[in-house]
């Protein structure tokens, strides 16, 4: 409801129809599946909000990854590749698993590794173990 000042506010539940009831229902039903999907320290922060779309809009603001945020991650992951080697003592496994945390998460942020840049990059690092 808007009051004479022109501030939204919330309709009192007495004042309430059909259709106010079905809106909250969806609202609380939206509200516990995000909060749900959460864990301990996401709900502590979305604790304070009262509608679903106040839960959306501050985990948005909370995960938000602006263009220098992004650039950085990509830059970081680049030199990661650049310096990716087969460490002494280590199981071609555990390499395999790391390397395709990177070309995943540089493939996530937009800059994806052709199949032949990484297997080059495979064949190069592997020692003679």
């Amino acid at each position: 409801m808007t009051n004479a000042d022109g501030v939204v506010l919330p309709k009192p539940e007495a004042q309430w129809n059909a259709e106010d009831e079905k809106k909250w229902l969806y609202d609380w039903k939206a509200r516990n599946v995000l909060i749900s999907s959460l864990g301990v320290d996401g709900y502590y922060h979305v604790s304070h909000c009262t509608t679903a779309k106040s839960i959306w809009d501050s985990l948005q603001v909370a995960h938000e990854v602006t263009k220098e945020v992004k650039q950085a991650r990509i830059n970081t992951l680049n030199q990661e590749f650049g310096l990716f080697h087969m460490k002494h003592g280590k199981i071609i496994i555990d390499m395999k698993k790391w390397f395709t945390h990177l070309l995943n998460c540089l493939n996530a942020l937009g800059k994806p590794v052709s199949n032949e840049i990484s297997t080059n990059k495979v064949l190069r690092c592997l020692n003679r173990e």
